[in-house]
């Protein structure tokens, strides 16, 4: 509720249409009727993520999807930022919100907050990107259900949507004028659980939708032990120019190097042995696991 509170607080919510798409067990309709004009669509019990977020979109009448999920509070100004965002270019197919800073959150809730959400962090400046945030973004719709088909684990793994905008010469637009406070996890352990579940997701859903043959499963396998330490290069470049974050950054560098190395093996895992029932464990992780904010 609070996430909704934010939402409709914010100046020109009227002109828009406010959708909650729930996947949950049982019917909560009533629980959202104080909301004038929002639209309730339930979902199959226990949908994945991704069923629930493209079916989201399927239903939308609006040229503009703007995904915020319901642990994760706006900043008043959102709305408008992505909207003035939007109008800058007609090739700015998707723009990604900025982060709020949580300055008196603990030591794991910020290590693990910077390690998934630093690159996007405040302070941040307005401009393309090419590594945008997952679940919490805004879409083109007709982009993004081109994109998916009747692929809803793509909004699962949204970088390989990413991808394909990219490729074909879209841009990707970090406004930081956007901004979102976003909840995390006060427990490692907890944390780790939705970070790896994400991972193995990723790995095989990237490999099913490309038809990946044994081998060159197996060989990707093998190379996720480089990927921590690309991934941990690159977000510290990402915030070199940013001084507020270095201190974060270093405290939680113990954190973060177990976290990625642990969700390394979970998504070579995702390479060789497929799915199994990691989409389920994300949605358990991502909907369910105690958060803070």
């Amino acid at each position: 509720m609070i996430c909704l509170n934010g939402v409709f607080a914010e100046p020109g919510i009227e002109d828009c249409e406010v959708i909650v798409v729930d996947g949950s067990t049982g019917d909560h309709s009533e629980l959202y009727s104080r909301f004038p004009g929002l639209r309730y669509v339930h979902v199959a019990d226990r949908a994945p993520d991704g069923e629930a977020r493209l079916e989201g979109a399927r239903v939308a009448r609006s040229p503009v999807v703007a995904y915020i999920e319901d642990h994760a509070v706006p900043r008043k100004g959102w709305l408008a930022a992505i909207r003035k965002a939007f109008a800058k270019s007609d090739k700015i197919a998707v723009v990604n919100y900025a982060i709020g800073r949580e300055l008196q959150a603990g030591y794991v809730y910020r290590s693990l907050q910077i390690m998934q959400y630093g690159h996007w962090m405040e302070p941040v400046t307005s401009g393309s990107i090419r590594y945008p945030c997952h679940q919490n973004i805004a879409y083109r719709r007709d982009l993004l259900l081109d994109v998916c088909q009747n692929h809803s684990e793509l909004l699962e793994t949204e970088y390989l949507i990413h991808r394909r905008l990219l490729a074909d010469g879209w841009t990707i637009w970090l406004e930081a004028d956007a901004v979102i406070f976003h909840e995390s996890y006060p427990d490692f352990l907890d944390g780790c659980r939705g970070f790896n579940t994400l991972k193995h997701v990723m790995g095989a859903t990237r490999a099913h939708l490309g038809g990946w043959p044994r081998w060159k499963r197996w060989l990707w396998a093998g190379g996720m032990t480089l990927t921590p330490f690309v991934l941990i290069g690159r977000l510290a470049r990402s915030i070199a120019p940013r001084p507020p974050l270095w201190r974060d950054f270093v405290l939680g560098l113990p954190l973060m190097a177990v976290a990625h190395c642990w969700g390394a093996l979970h998504e070579a895992r995702g390479y060789v042995f497929g799915f199994e029932q990691s989409r389920e464990a994300f949605l358990e992780a991502e909907r369910y696991a105690e958060r803070a904010g």
